[in-house]
């Protein structure tokens, strides 16, 4: 099956009204983000940032192609009002550029985008993982497979070193700041709220708020 970006060109995707994206580095916490969001536990100050409703919006799936499924249906159907994605973002050196980014094929179906950018220190993050692969963790006492333990140990060392790296996490952030630029230029109405991690580490998880920039076309 082609997948959606091909099968259908923008100018025929499914309208939507509202483009919810959670964008940020491998690790940072997207996911602790939207479970906090889908949940209702979310800090009352940062919630009230983001568009009403959201909590109750449509979570589109993370990977192919479930999400060329979901849109084909919507294609023939009648899409939801609110969508939320979750986006990692990553060096794009030897890839092509977000515009031609088949998992944002939906940025240009959308009447509003708001972005919520979390962004956190190299420091930060080399700390982050440290605490998911250190011995107390709670799924090492969870787990049951070693391989799967080897496997998640290695990716977390990975990342580790990559942002260790000077100007790694810079530059794969300025280069979205740039695509979302590129939207407004484009006569997109794009809001982008910019938030870091905040507390201690594995507990009492909040989230502070560094930036935000009201949606302009």
């Amino acid at each position: 099956m082609k997948r959606a970006v091909e099968t259908y060109p923008p100018d025929s995707l499914p309208r939507i009204g509202h483009l919810l994206i959670i964008a940020g580095a491998t690790g940072v916490g997207k996911t602790t983000f939207l479970t906090a969001l889908l949940s209702g536990r979310l800090q009352p100050e940062i919630k009230a940032m983001l568009p009403d409703g959201a909590e109750n919006w449509f979570l589109l799936p993370k990977r192919n192609p479930d999400q060329d499924a979901v849109i084909d249906t919507w294609v023939t159907g009648s899409p939801p009002y609110g969508v939320v994605v979750e986006y990692t973002l990553n060096n794009r050196k030897g890839k092509k550029p977000y515009l031609w980014d088949p998992d944002l094929r939906l940025v240009r179906a959308a009447t509003l985008i708001t972005t919520v950018v979390l962004r956190a220190s190299p420091q930060r993050l080399t700390d982050q993982f440290r605490h998911i692969a250190s011995p107390g963790a709670w799924w090492r006492r969870a787990l049951k497979s070693r391989k799967w333990l080897d496997d998640q140990t290695q990716i977390i060392s990975f990342w580790s070193k990559l942002y260790s790296q000077p100007g790694w996490l810079d530059e794969i952030y300025e280069c979205w700041e740039n695509y979302l630029t590129s939207l407004s230029r484009e006569g997109l109405t794009v809001q982008s709220v910019r938030l870091e991690p905040d507390g201690e580490i594995g507990r009492n998880f909040r989230w502070r708020l560094y930036s935000f920039q009201n949606g302009t076309s």
